[in-house]
């Protein structure tokens, strides 16, 4: 009678992400690139990201997200 039901929508996640950076943007001049973070066993458990008025604390925020996620 009950079956489970999962409908998941190709790039989900990615598309919630883009929601959600849109709507810091009008709150906030500022919002810093994300970082995945992941568990032990490679599982993601939450996007990483920065919003301020200030321009100096999104570099900093930049910065050790880059450093972090290996990108230059």
């Amino acid at each position: 009678m009950f079956e489970d039901i999962t409908d998941k929508r190709e790039g989900g996640i990615e598309r919630t992400l883009e929601l959600y950076r849109a709507k810091l943007q009008e709150l906030f001049k500022h919002v810093s690139r994300t970082k995945e973070i992941r568990n032990s066993g490679g599982g993601i458990m939450y996007h990483l990201l920065m919003a301020s008025q200030e321009p100096l604390a999104i570099r900093i925020a930049d910065h050790i997200i880059k450093k972090y996620s290996g990108r230059k």
